[in-house]
C-alpha cells in the first residue's frame, strides 16, 4: 500500500534534493468480467479456433500499438481475413453479447 511506502521515501530525502513533500496515489481499475475461452493455435497461420462457453458477439484484431485492423462478428470472417494479415504480433479482443471480454496476444506467422 502507498501508506507503507512513506517511511521508506522519507528516509531517502537526501537523494531527492529540494523535495519538501511528496504525495502518492494508488490507482485502481474497474473489474471486468473476463470470458472463459480456448484459443489455438498460437502462432496462427491462416485459421484460428476459439471455443467458448458463451456466445461470442464480436471480435477485434489490434496491433501492439493500439491500431484496430479488423472488426467482425464471425469467426469465419476472421479466418477469411487472417491470410492477408502481415506477419507480426497482435491482440485479439473477444466480446460476448453479455458484456464479458477477453484480450489475448497472438503471433501471425
Amino acid at each position: 500500500m502507498a501508506v507503507d511506502l512513506r517511511p521508506v521515501l522519507e528516509a531517502e530525502t537526501g537523494i531527492i534534493e529540494g523535495a519538501e513533500q511528496m504525495s502518492y496515489a494508488v490507482l485502481d481499475i474497474a473489474d471486468v468480467e473476463s470470458l472463459d475461452f480456448q484459443f489455438y493455435p498460437n502462432p496462427v497461420e491462416d485459421n484460428i479456433v476459439i471455443n467458448s462457453s458463451e456466445k461470442i458477439g464480436s471480435f477485434e484484431i489490434i496491433t501492439t500499438i493500439g491500431q484496430s485492423v479488423f472488426k467482425g462478428n464471425s469467426l469465419d470472417k476472421i479466418n477469411q481475413y487472417l491470410p492477408s494479415l502481415p506477419t507480426g504480433s497482435y491482440l485479439l479482443r473477444v466480446m460476448t453479447d453479455s458484456g464479458k471480454e477477453q484480450t489475448i496476444r497472438f503471433i501471425k506467422k
